[in-house]
């Protein structure tokens, strides 16, 4: 690390944004939302499609004005200075590993008891399969980029090529459910302005991530071009796929109501996490049930394997820079992977996971209270690079947004709009930005006293990349 290494392709930078894209949760998150919204949350996916490239957009220009392995640090800070750089990297990537990844690996070891028949592990103890699925990514991690991108690599195609080929198959059969207006059914949510920005809101989580491929930029062939080609091939493959397998569930698991809660709500099929695997035996029997059981959790194996990957890359950057203790910057010797980032990533969800235990709901809203870290982290990128184009001219930009600066205005105003309609109808409003504003003020504090020069002012990339 520290100079260019040309490690990986762009097969590994796709690979590495399809395990962000197509998770576990991902599946549910597709059903309950055309649950939901029928019609309307394809076009809400479609909508976040389109703000997710624009995003893109600025990170590809970003990334080839700056390929460091601090990535995402350098690109805030060259725009606002070194205080906006530690607080928001460290809200958007360590606060959204602590709950999202936690969450993940929770209901990775919950999987894999209730459907590969490892009943006979106690429901106290499940969280050691999801340790297990951990220690393994910081394995391969540690031995290096190579390793990493051979396995990424047939993890996140295998995962995709299912997913599409069995959503295709369902294409074809007879439709079991042939009720549905306007293709994939009616919105049971409405159709109007309130009712697509909550869907919006939804779908673009199925997005969020595709930025993980940045701090590889140093290791990757051809980053200039390659890093834009796997932003861009990443999020396009995904959205395929979702359409795919949306529409082949629709057309073929009944959404028939399960049960009626206490409180009077409806839980219908495709509100379940069953319903992926139901789709999968509706098409190919329990052949198909199995292959959506083994890519679900491959699926999880996946996202683990980027973050463990990228967010060491990053605080490596970091604390070259002195945001961080220089043990940060410590390398293997043999392999010159930053081990004591790996542990330190790794560790996270594994500490999250045994405290999460089975109660997944718990902490769905601290969840989307790091996501909303997530957006106004990308708010921040969109306006460095407005910020850089007017105050630097003369950098070298081996990718220039097209029609700048169209695509962060409109990915702005996406990202406006769905920070504030971000709120589910089982929680509140504090819930979900109370937790936000505290775990942004900590990073804030932790800034505040670590920061001790170009607090405010905007550091040259020149400088940022000498570090």
């Amino acid at each position: 690390m520290g100079e260019h290494r040309n490690i990986i392709g762009v097969s590994t930078g796709i690979a590495s944004i399809l395990s962000l894209m197509l998770l576990g949760s991902s599946f549910l998150t597709i059903t309950q939302g055309i649950s939901l919204g029928g019609y309307m949350f394809f076009v809400a996916l479609t909508i976040s499609y389109i703000l997710m490239m624009c995003q893109a957009t600025s990170f590809a220009e970003l990334s080839g004005i700056m390929p460091s392995e601090g990535a995402v640090y350098n690109y805030v800070t060259a725009g606002f200075g070194r205080f906006m750089g530690v607080t928001a990297t460290l809200a958007a990537y360590i606060i959204v590993t602590a709950f999202a990844a936690s969450a993940e690996v929770a209901v990775a070891g919950i999987f894999v008891r209730e459907n590969f028949g490892v009943q006979f592990i106690p429901t106290e103890f499940t969280f050691l399969i999801g340790w297990l699925i951990v220690i393994v990514c910081m394995y391969i991690n540690l031995r290096g980029l190579q390793l990493y991108s051979l396995l990424e690599n047939i993890m996140s195609y295998f995962k995709y090529a299912v997913m599409v080929i069995i959503g295709l198959i369902g294409f074809f059969l007879t439709k079991k459910v042939t009720n549905l207006s306007y293709v994939w059914g009616d919105s049971t949510i409405g159709s109007d302005y309130s009712a697509l920005f909550a869907l919006v809101g939804l779908t673009l989580f199925l997005f969020v991530g595709a930025e993980y491929v940045t701090p590889l930029a140093p290791e990757m062939k051809n980053h200039e071009k390659n890093i834009p080609r796997s932003l861009f091939g990443g999020l396009t493959l995904s959205i395929i796929a979702m359409f795919i397998f949306g529409t082949a569930i629709t057309w073929q698991v009944p959404n028939e109501i399960v049960t009626v809660l206490e409180n009077g709500t409806v839980v219908k099929v495709l509100d379940t996490p069953e319903s992926a695997l139901m789709f999968g035996e509706a098409v190919l029997g329990s052949v198909g049930k199995w292959f959506f059981a083994i890519i679900i959790l491959v699926a999880t194996v996946a996202l683990i394997n980027t973050i463990i990957a990228s967010v060491p890359r990053i605080l490596f950057g970091m604390a070259k820079d002195g945001m961080l203790p220089k043990v940060f910057t410590k390398l293997h010797p043999k392999y010159q992977t930053p081990w004591f980032g790996i542990l330190f990533v790794g560790t996270i969800p594994m500490v999250g996971a045994l405290l999460v235990g089975e109660n997944i709901d718990g902490v769905f809203s601290l969840i989307l209270s790091a996501i909303c870290s997530w957006i106004f982290f990308y708010a921040l990128i969109n306006i460095s690079v407005i910020k850089l184009r007017i105050r630097r001219k003369d950098l070298k930009r081996p990718y220039k947004v097209p029609f700048f600066p169209i695509p962060q205005i409109v990915a702005l105003i996406g990202l406006l709009i769905t920070f504030f309609n971000l709120t589910p109808p089982f929680l509140t409003f504090s819930q979900i930005y109370i937790p936000f504003f505290i775990m942004l003020s900590l990073c804030a504090l932790y800034a505040f006293f670590c920061v001790k020069k170009d607090r405010w002012k905007p550091v040259e990339p020149e400088e940022l990349m000498k570090i």
